[in-house]
């Protein structure tokens, strides 16, 4: 089923940001500073041409029917910490998550990869492996990681 909402920490309204390149879009406002030190190319494609409100949920009352999760993939754009903390009962019936991380700051407020994996350590989740989406010479930018709920005892 296809739902037209948002996910986030509760239900409200929030205004979604959409990029020239619709994959950056985010809740989030891009952050024009960092974004003016990238080559012109990827600076056009991070530009938020439309704002719109978006009713948002969160992953418990999306999720309060499913028993069991195998697999949770998410990819929304430095908002990942306020998705996970609206879903702290659906973790708990979670095995792995696939998830976007960012070593950068596209986004104003956006969370970092280390405060991700903290939250997720705190709920009885080891990261099992990365793989690199984005590399410059001067250092990851962006990666997928898996994280599997820790086997009981």
């Amino acid at each position: 089923m296809l739902k037209k909402i948002g996910l986030g920490e509760k239900p409200e309204a929030l205004r979604f940001h959409v990029t020239s390149n619709n994959l950056s879009s985010s809740f989030l406002e891009p952050n024009y500073a960092e974004i003016a030190a990238l080559p012109e190319k990827h600076q056009a494609l991070l530009q938020s041409n439309i704002a719109r409100d978006i009713p948002i949920s969160s992953l418990d009352e999306e999720m309060k029917d499913v028993k069991r999760i195998l697999c949770m993939k998410l990819d929304v754009q430095g908002y990942e910490l306020k998705v996970l903390r609206g879903g702290e009962e659906t973790l708990e019936k979670t095995e792995f998550i696939l998830l976007e991380m960012s070593n950068h700051k596209l986004y104003k407020d956006g969370c970092q990869y280390y405060e991700v994996d903290e939250f997720l350590r705190q709920k009885g989740f080891v990261l099992a492996d990365i793989i690199i989406s984005y590399r410059t010479l001067q250092r990851v930018q962006e990666y997928d990681a898996i994280y599997e709920r820790k086997a009981a005892g």
